[in-house]
């Protein structure tokens, strides 16, 4: 079965923006924001487990963020690949083994 340009174009114009507003809201927590930090932080015996100071994790995630927003716009033919046409396809399964990790 084809797949439909369009559909190809709206999955990763959909899938792009989630990862935006996930950089964005990790970048809001970063600079101090607290809003939805309480619901996102996970707890064990009332404590939280992870700690906000942990920066330089959290600029990863927001960097991975972004990127494969940008990959995702450039795969869906939403942006020109400005780069070699491997760095697409590579930067593609680096970032999913990166996320899942």
């Amino acid at each position: 079965m084809k797949r439909s340009p369009l559909l190809v174009k709206l999955a990763a114009l959909t899938a792009a923006l989630l990862l935006v507003a996930l950089g964005a809201l990790h970048l809001f927590w970063i600079f101090g924001g607290q809003w939805g930090l309480v619901a996102a932080t996970p707890l064990v015996d009332g404590q939280p487990v992870l700690e906000v100071s942990a920066r330089p994790g959290f600029f990863g995630l927001v960097f991975l963020c972004f990127m494969g927003a940008y990959v995702l716009l450039c795969r869906g033919g939403l942006l020109g690949q400005a780069l070699l046409p491997g760095f697409y396809s590579g930067g593609t399964w680096a970032l999913i083994v990166l996320l899942i990790a």
